[in-house]
């Protein structure tokens, strides 16, 4: 996530900042919408946060071209994103959470939905690790994702209601379409929508260092692997006992008694790259095939199961596939209220939050630090 050669001094920034937000005053609306008054400081939250999201893909792009990143500060604002200059399309954008989020509210007053003690409590907890998510910055080992917030006029209460409203969308579908919702799919609806665009298998891979070995070497572990799916399809062995006497013979020692459960792994027709599920699709159910890899990195055994038999895939799968089945429609009913929203924008306020002047390496850095820590925390449990 570090991507920046050298930061500005905190107090500099500081400064900085503070003028290029326009020094909006306190409680300074930017939009009034159905009556209720949204301050600037949720607007500038906005534009933080997609900006922050703005600033990887306009790096990720610039990088394949090759542009010199480290060197040309401004680079992020040459980069187009969904055809746009990187300064509209964070207001446009950020603008439209804010109203995105007046359109989540008036839903769930639409349908009587409240957030449970449970839900405003999860919203806390993220928010106190955000906000007090150390970042190293200038130098300053105490620097916090909160402290950067709070120089630039955004402070924590707002920032609370900010992150409430984002998620709105994900709590009040659920409501609507999860169990015991007004809309609620059914447990049928589910499971037969897992079994008919799912496919479930185990796999069973080479080694790690299998481009390392010499022609002969990947020769004999093919024909190796090739024994197995024999093996499998004829019935000698299950692919239970192929997989744990593979990973004993690669030094796994806790299969070395041969009773590790291989893991299913899924795949869907609704996936954005459907390849693997077109090619598992095909094959026959109870069948083991030998798939090669890619660019010579070795082979999987791959066994196909019974979908229809599987337990637990519905389960784990079931906000995936509520989304598939009801997101649109879902989607029509926001952009609805949105549309029927009465929404007064105050362009002195709005204006004021000069976006070309704001540093987003550093806002990148900074809110980075958090979803690093984050992922990292994830990668060791």
């Amino acid at each position: 996530m570090n991507l920046l050669k050298k930061m500005a001094a905190v107090s500099l920034v500081a400064a900085l900042m503070l003028s290029f937000c326009g020094c909006h005053k306190k409680n300074e609306v930017a939009m009034k919408i159905d009556g209720k008054d949204y301050k600037t400081s949720m607007y500038i939250a906005a534009v933080y946060e997609v900006g922050y999201a703005a600033y990887g893909t306009a790096y990720s792009d610039a990088q394949s071209k090759k542009v010199d990143t480290e060197n040309d500060d401004d680079f992020y604002l040459k980069q187009k994103i969904d055809k746009k200059n990187f300064v509209d399309y964070v207001k446009e954008n950020a603008l439209d959470q804010v109203k995105s989020i007046a359109a989540c509210e008036a839903l769930m007053k639409k349908y009587k939905l409240k957030l449970t003690d449970e839900e405003l409590q999860q919203v806390d907890q993220f928010v106190n690790a955000y906000w007090s998510a150390n970042c190293e910055f200038d130098g300053d080992k105490k620097y916090t994702v909160g402290k950067y917030y709070e120089n630039n006029g955004v402070n924590k209460e707002t920032y609370t209601n900010y992150y409430k409203g984002t998620i709105l969308s994900s709590i009040c579908f659920n409501k609507l379409y999860g169990d015991g919702g007004k809309k609620a799919i059914s447990k049928d609806e589910i499971k037969k929508h897992f079994v008919d665009n799912f496919v479930v298998v185990n796999i069973a891979s080479t080694a790690g260092d299998f481009s390392e070995k010499t022609d002969d070497e990947k020769a004999k572990i093919k024909s190796q692997y090739e024994g197995y799916v024999k093996d499998i399809n004829s019935g000698k062995k299950d692919f239970k006992a192929v997989y744990n006497e593979i990973q004993a013979a690669s030094g796994n020692a806790s299969t070395s008694e041969g009773t590790a459960e291989p893991q299913n792994a899924y795949f869907s027709a609704d996936d954005d790259d459907k390849t693997d599920y077109e090619k598992y699709n095909k094959m026959t159910v109870g069948k083991a095939e030998l798939v090669e890899l890619d660019d010579g990195a070795g082979y999987n055994i791959v066994y196909k199961k019974d979908i229809k038999a599987d337990k637990d895939g519905a389960t784990n799968y079931d906000s995936q596939i509520r989304q598939t089945l009801k997101g649109d429609e879902f989607q029509k009913e926001i952009d609805a209220s949105k549309k029927a929203l009465k929404i007064t924008e105050y362009k002195s306020a709005i204006n004021g939050v000069k976006i070309k002047k704001i540093n987003f390496k550093d806002v990148y850095t900074v809110i980075g630090s958090f979803y690093a820590a984050l992922q990292s925390s994830y990668m060791n449990q």
